[in-house]
């Protein structure tokens, strides 16, 4: 679960965690992670190009009018997000279009 909501003129960025270890547990509200550190890639794209990529340690992230700006984004943009892992590097990215 993807998601993304104006926060004035930056663009917030939150999901839901995902294990890939033990996943099917009914007695917690969370997931456990089954990774050595909590990590994602999160890659801004618009019209196929790549215009920024980076890393998080938490399952939000806040795509600023700033970087925005320095991006040159505009329009419509594709939002990726995959957790990394030490062992496996990147699971299958969630992908979620969004307008500016």
């Amino acid at each position: 679960h993807l998601r993304a909501r104006p926060l004035g003129p930056d663009l917030a960025l939150s999901w839901v965690r995902r294990t890939r270890i033990d996943g099917d547990r009914w007695d917690s509200a969370e997931v456990p992670l089954a990774e050595e550190a909590e990590a994602y890639r999160i890659r801004i794209l618009q019209g196929g190009s790549l215009l920024r990529e980076v890393q998080t340690t938490a399952p939000e992230w806040l795509y600023s009018a700033a970087m925005q700006t320095q991006d040159g984004a505009s329009g419509p943009l594709e939002v990726e997000v995959a957790q990394l892992s030490a062992a496996f590097g990147p699971g299958p990215a969630k992908r979620l279009s969004v307008g500016l």
